[in-house]
């Protein structure tokens, strides 16, 4: 009996994650991304009980992040030519976990944000960044969540989109020199 609805569910009920994403049709439950067979984490459990959560991120965890990173820039730079707008949103979020993975290899707390410029100000704080990393994080950070919504006015051209490549590029080889050399490039 599934104590959160009331009635006989087989719905998943472990966490998200790159190898157990949940849905709703599957017909049989999932582990955590982790597959930590004893985490189940649904509605009824708290994140902190998560394998994942943030106090038991494990040394390699930046390179997980530069592993989306790597796939959303592939994402990107495959659709670029057709569809830049689309494109420009996978840049921002490889430039994104890039700068995220970094904070994990510092040993500093990941924001939960989007904002790409007020995650570079957080590492400039807390060391230096060359500037040409500064300026790949500023140009992505003009892409935001509302750039994947109709009703916003950033147009972004196909020459807009090989720019935002360029500059999650940059951001992506900068976060895994910081990160160690265990990450290949594509």
């Amino acid at each position: 009996m599934d104590q959160t609805r009331g009635q006989n569910s087989t719905r998943p009920t472990g966490c998200f994650g790159p190898e157990g994403s949940r849905s709703i049709l599957s017909p049989s439950p999932r582990r955590c991304g982790r597959g930590n067979p004893r985490c189940w984490r649904g509605k009824s459990r708290p994140r902190e009980l998560c394998c994942m959560s943030a106090a038991q991120f494990e040394p390699n965890e930046s390179e997980r992040w530069l592993e989306f990173a790597r796939d959303d820039l592939a994402y990107g730079q495959s659709g670029m030519a057709d569809h830049p707008r689309p494109a420009a949103w996978s840049f921002q979020q490889a430039g994104e976990k890039s700068l995220k993975a970094v904070f994990l290899q510092r040993g500093l707390k990941v924001p939960r944000t989007h904002d790409v410029a007020f995650l570079l100000s957080v590492l400039v704080e807390a060391s230096a960044v060359a500037p040409a990393v500064s300026e790949a994080a500023l140009a992505l950070a003009a892409i935001s969540p509302a750039s994947r919504y109709p009703d916003d006015l950033i147009e972004i051209s196909q020459n807009d989109a090989v720019e935002l490549a360029r500059a999650s590029r940059l951001l992506f080889d900068w976060a895994r020199d910081q990160c160690g050399p265990s990450q290949p490039s594509r």
